[in-house]
């Protein structure tokens, strides 16, 4: 068995589920998936995916990986537990390990069990995120929303919030101006534009006009309408002609994936 406990944001763990798809194809074994709702994600993955095959989803977790979750930065407690239990124990600050023996697999393959904490692509998937489908409510949702796109709708993610990496790297004024570049190489462009800040669409609005489609709702990770919000406007910009996202954002570059788009990062 593979357990895998998928922390932090919506594509944080979308990615890290993603990998782990691809560990348990490769070893031939089941995997089960914790989800535990939290302040990063107020929801229940049944929220926003329909099942995926031949994968158990627990909606929150069992006490072995609570107590996995507890005591995972006491790595040497970890691997002599694992000893007695037969399993391999992965914490998820340390990725670049799971990383490096998912890789190989013999130090995973080894033992019976794996027991997984990450927020980390730790595996690569030639089809990425083929494996998620959203809820037949939300993809109609999306669907309606990218009914006008065509080959001249660029995608725009301007992160902002709780994100000081994505606000310091990528200010608003850079986008201001790679969206009036492409508005000069192409009078047709037009933007669908997802961002965590009421202030920045006002923004754009102003600067932009009727170029800038967005969405009303507010994008917010406490409730579970924020995080349907989340979901569909992922899909949303990864139906458009190419992407301009935030630095250190996992949001913009799951969107490109998603939609097999190029991302162009905005910083300085």
């Amino acid at each position: 068995m593979i357990d895998l406990v998928p922390t932090a944001g919506l594509c944080n763990r979308m990615r890290t589920i993603d990998a782990a798809l691809t560990l348990a194809e490769r070893l031939q074994r089941p995997l089960r998936i914790h989800w535990m709702p939290n302040k990063d994600a107020q929801c229940r993955f049944s929220d926003l995916f329909q099942p995926i095959p031949g994968v158990r989803v627990v909606e929150g977790m069992r006490r072995a990986s609570r107590l996995a979750v507890r005591f995972g930065k006491r790595h040497e407690l970890m691997e002599r537990v694992g000893k007695l239990t037969s399993t391999t124990y992965y914490n998820w600050d340390e990725n670049q390990r799971l990383e490096h023996d998912a890789a190989a697999l013999t130090p995973i393959a080894r033992r019976r069990h794996t027991h997984i904490i990450s927020y980390w692509r730790f595996l690569d998937r030639p089809d990425k995120f083929t494996a998620f489908k959203p809820l037949p409510a939300l993809q109609q949702r999306i669907d309606e929303a990218t009914a006008s796109f065509d080959s001249h709708t660029i995608g725009v993610h301007i992160r902002r919030s709780d994100n000081e990496k994505a606000i310091a790297t990528s200010p608003t004024h850079l986008f201001e101006q790679a969206m009036q570049q492409a508005i000069d190489a192409d009078g047709a462009t037009r933007f669908y534009l997802a961002t965590d800040s009421q202030e920045t669409k006002a923004l754009m609005r102003a600067r932009f006009g009727d170029r800038i489609m967005t969405s009303e709702d507010h994008a917010e990770r406490t409730s579970v309408a924020g995080m349907e919000h989340a979901l569909v406007e992922l899909y949303t910009l990864a139906r458009t002609s190419r992407l301009f996202g935030s630095f250190f954002s996992s949001y913009s570059r799951t969107a490109a994936e998603i939609g097999r788009i190029e991302e162009v990062t905005i910083k300085l």
